[in-house]
């Protein structure tokens, strides 16, 4: 199995200290790299663009990173964005059951209901994902390592928090003489 590599480097946003406190940006490091322990300390942004930047930024030696933006279906003012590995999710999933969905079908609220972007994250896990395993979080280094682990993120403007998606689909190798 080959494992990916890549420099983790350092990001602009919130950190919780060991006291959970919210630290600056300004680092203690010297040499502009970030461990694991305080890349799972990072939250993320309620602004879809500063969390593109950080796992841009995170994952720039992977060439086969995915980054898919487009516009909600039910109000073309909410961003969305999903991130995956080329090659090791299943493309017609998240096709099918992620993109077509949140761009192309039916309105997610009933007519008494009103839809807001702050109800958009909620409205989106509830009603229009059908992947049967789905978790959210707002941790920066949980998104991550969904994306290096085959998952999809969906991540939606204005929440601080990412769907994982359950979109593992790398093709295994069958039995064969060498």
């Amino acid at each position: 199995m080959k494992f990916i590599k890549f420099p983790r480097t350092i990001l602009p946003g919130r950190r919780k200290s060991s006291s959970g406190r919210d630290n600056g940006s300004k680092d203690h490091l010297k040499d502009n790299t970030i461990s694991d322990q305080e890349l799972q300390n990072l939250d993320l942004s309620a602004d879809l663009q500063t969390n593109l930047r950080q796992i841009r930024a995170i994952l720039s030696e992977c060439s086969d990173v995915v980054y898919r933006e487009f516009d909600f279906a039910q109000d073309e003012r909410i961003k969305l964005a999903i991130v995956y590995v080329d090659g090791m999710v299943d493309k017609i999933q998240i096709s099918a059951q992620i993109i077509r969905n949140l761009m192309l079908d039916a309105p997610l609220v009933e007519q008494d209901e009103e839809f807001t972007r702050a109800r958009a994250l909620t409205l989106i896990k509830k009603k229009l994902l059908p992947i049967q395993q789905i978790e959210e979080t707002s941790n920066l280094g949980q998104v991550i390592d969904a994306v290096l682990s085959g998952d999809c993120v969906l991540l939606v403007d204005g929440h601080a928090s990412a769907i994982i998606n359950a979109t593992r689909g790398w093709k295994g190798r069958s039995v064969e003489e060498s």
